[in-house]
């Protein structure tokens, strides 16, 4: 956790089903799939790593926290392979924990 905030803002990525349900949250804010992770923060085993994200919409002064294996980071970051690794470790939990549905 503390290297990946040593290495904030990241430039990152989420998906169409993410972006869909943020932007129906947030109708009037301007949303694209890039956006910047400014803030991580653990939220248990429960929560996992939560990410902060930017969009870069000042007209919206809304916060937008997603799951951490909701977002995709650019590969030229050096804490790729960490972060992939947590991701990866973590679906396998949520699907342990759910029965296989995640």
């Amino acid at each position: 956790m503390e290297t990946m905030r040593a290495a904030l803002p990241m430039r990152a990525h989420v998906g169409r089903d993410v972006l869909r349900s943020l932007s129906q949250e947030a109708p009037e804010a301007s949303l694209s799939h890039r956006c910047d992770v400014t803030e991580v923060r653990y939220a248990g085993d429960e929560g996992g790593i939560l990410c902060t994200l930017d969009f870069d919409d000042h007209a919206s002064r809304r916060v937008f926290i997603v799951s951490i294996t909701h977002v995709t980071f650019e590969r030229r970051n050096p804490l790729l392979r960490d972060i992939e690794r947590y991701k990866k470790r973590r679906v396998k939990q949520l699907r342990r924990i759910q029965g296989g549905v995640v």
